[in-house]
């Protein structure tokens, strides 16, 4: 499968990364292209996550996985939020003081997901 480099913004940091494959008959991920957070009022925390399209053709839709540990995440793989076709979600209503970890897949029209993407961290103040 093919892997191809991408850049993920946070506030002022920029990682360079790779986002990879999901092995044999599996789809290419998605390309973290940026992920921003934007905050609200104390309480009412939104975090906006956008990400470049993938460039297989296979890939169907979207699903993002978010955790409270580096690749620990609440929903288990194939089970993350489906966001069809779509590049950005919203997170809403985060808790203050807490670090939280992002990631996205990419999956094909018979639910075969491709590998996690570069994963993002982000402290909620």
């Amino acid at each position: 499968m093919r892997s191809f480099g991408a850049k993920i913004a946070i506030g002022q940091a920029v990682v360079v990364c790779a986002c990879g494959g999901g092995g044999s008959g599996g789809v290419d991920g998605a390309q973290s292209e940026a992920i921003e957070v934007v905050y609200g009022a104390p309480g009412d925390t939104t975090a906006t996550l956008r990400w470049a399209a993938s460039s297989d053709y296979r890939v169907r839709g979207y699903r993002v996985y978010l955790g409270n540990g580096s690749r620990f995440y609440f929903q288990s793989k194939g089970a993350g939020i489906d966001v069809g076709p779509a590049t950005t979600y919203q997170m809403r209503d985060l808790r203050a003081s807490t670090t939280y970890y992002f990631a996205v897949t990419g999956y094909d029209e018979a639910g075969r997901e491709s590998t996690y993407s570069n994963e993002v961290a982000k402290v909620i103040p």
